[in-house]
């Protein structure tokens, strides 16, 4: 009786290990995807950000409404609602596929970074969606932007500095920009991410690269 219930004592323990062990490398696991989905999401970001700003002349760069989610760079145009509209704002940019986290359009004449504005994207602008899954402020890998900044980073030169924040579209996992620490009850640290990118871009001049 004894060993026998010394063997259903290791065999116990080691059981234990063995789940503890397990449910670290799902966390672990869980963690590296989040992380890979935001920094994807980056590169393409950027990928796409540069290769505009390359082929757009610097006059053509319209700024003006950055602070409603409209970047306008030549014939394409860039919209996104901040994580703070999506949960909560009352009037969010869409398009056809739902409520807009970060998209590409087609927009020759910039319609979108002029008065008066303009909030719904249709299908013949052709939206690329950069950011998560629309129409959902919940589910999977979502992200959304929390600041996008930019600015003439040399002076009386085309080149610029792109600073953008994107995270887990999930606020009540997020302080500020920072996803809340584990011992926090509100926290799911395994499946949220805020990271923060910089990039220095040079645009184009007109008659010229």
């Amino acid at each position: 009786m004894v060993e026998l219930s010394l063997a259903v004592v290791l065999v116990s323990i080691l059981t234990l290990a063995i789940m503890t062990v397990s449910m670290q490398i799902m966390k672990i696991y869980s963690k590296g995807i989040t992380l890979k989905t935001a920094n994807q999401a980056s590169r393409d970001i950027s990928g796409q950000l540069t290769r505009d700003l390359h082929s757009a002349p610097v006059e053509q760069i319209n700024t003006s409404q950055l602070s409603r989610g409209r970047l306008c760079i030549g014939a394409t145009t860039y919209l996104w609602n901040t994580i703070t509209t999506l949960n909560g704002g009352s009037q969010k940019i869409t398009a056809p596929s739902g409520v807009v986290h970060l998209v590409r359009i087609n927009d020759p004449s910039q319609q979108f970074c002029t008065l008066p504005l303009k909030y719904d994207v249709t299908a013949a602008m052709q939206p690329t969606e950069l950011l998560g899954k629309t129409g959902s402020v919940t589910t999977g890998n979502n992200l959304a932007v929390y600041t996008l900044n930019f600015t003439q980073f040399v002076k009386d030169q085309p080149i610029f500095a792109v600073d953008y924040v994107i995270g887990t579209n999930n606020p009540s996992v997020v302080s500020g920009t920072q996803c809340k620490p584990p011992n926090d009850n509100a926290a799911n640290f395994d499946f949220c991410t805020v990271s923060q990118f910089h990039m220095i871009v040079k645009a184009s001049v007109a008659g010229g690269n």
